[in-house]
Parts: structure tokens; C-alpha cells; sequence
């Protein structure tokens, strides 16, 4: 009886390990998204869409008002969407609430993005507050 067990389970295993390496090798667990990362250059495809991890805070008053904006001088990537998490309850004062900026590559080639935020409209015309992205888009 313990012999039928351990048999069955080894095959579970295996038809597990065989199915994850079916679709691993297939590209089904291909990662859809690339979290930039300002430190060296990032290397994409044409595929992949694009996430800038962004916050703005919690509870202050630039809470509501807080934008973004992107500039890449070779239009090589465009602004989708931006999402926002709040993993508190709306009645928690202080900490920050996450945005994710989404991307996709519009065509192949080198850039440097520049991400903006402002926390009101009175300091868009200061530019000072960015982050800035070395990419690389292949096919």
C-alpha cells in the first residue's frame, strides 16, 4: 500500500516539474513587466511594458494634488497609465500611498527617461524633483 502512495506521488511530481517546464521554455512564465531601475542601463523589448515605482504621501495636503509626467526627448516610450495602491485603511494618518507608472515601448532604440512628480500645480514650473532612466528597447 505505502509503495502505490510514494509511486503516485513521484509521478505527481514529475508531471508537475514537466508542466512548468513546458511552459517555462514556451515563454507562458514570461514576466510581462520591467520595474526600472535607475542604476545602469535597462534592457527591454518591445513586449515588455515599462513600471516606475512612485509614492506621494498619506494624509497630507498633497495627497489629492500629487501628478506625474515623463519625458524622453526620443519618444521612444509613452505613458499608459498610472496605478495607485493604499494597503492602509483610510483612517490611518502618515505613511504613503504607492503609484506604479505603467510604459510601453513605441519603437526600438537608446533613451533616457526623465520621470516628474509635482506635488501641486504652483511647482510645475519647477523641475527639479526627477528621477531619471537609461533604457534600452530590442525587438
Amino acid at each position: 500500500m505505502k509503495n502505490k502512495w510514494i509511486k503516485r506521488m513521484i509521478w505527481a511530481v514529475a508531471g508537475c516539474i514537466a508542466v512548468y517546464l513546458f511552459l517555462d521554455y514556451s515563454g507562458q512564465f514570461r514576466k510581462d513587466h520591467i520595474v526600472l531601475s535607475e542604476n545602469g542601463i535597462n534592457k527591454v523589448s518591445m513586449r515588455d511594458s515599462l513600471w516606475v515605482e512612485a509614492f506621494t504621501c498619506r494624509g497630507c495636503a498633497y495627497e489629492h494634488s500629487t501628478s506625474f509626467d515623463v519625458d524622453d526627448p526620443a519618444r521612444l516610450v509613452k505613458l499608459v497609465s498610472i496605478k495607485t495602491a493604499n494597503d492602509k485603511s483610510t483612517n490611518t494618518d502618515g505613511g504613503s500611498i504607492n503609484k506604479t507608472l505603467i510604459l510601453v515601448p513605441t519603437r526600438t532604440g537608446k533613451t533616457t527617461l526623465k520621470v516628474y512628480r509635482f506635488y501641486d500645480t504652483k511647482q510645475q514650473q519647477d523641475s527639479s524633483d526627477f528621477k531619471s532612466y537609461d533604457i534600452e528597447i530590442k525587438k
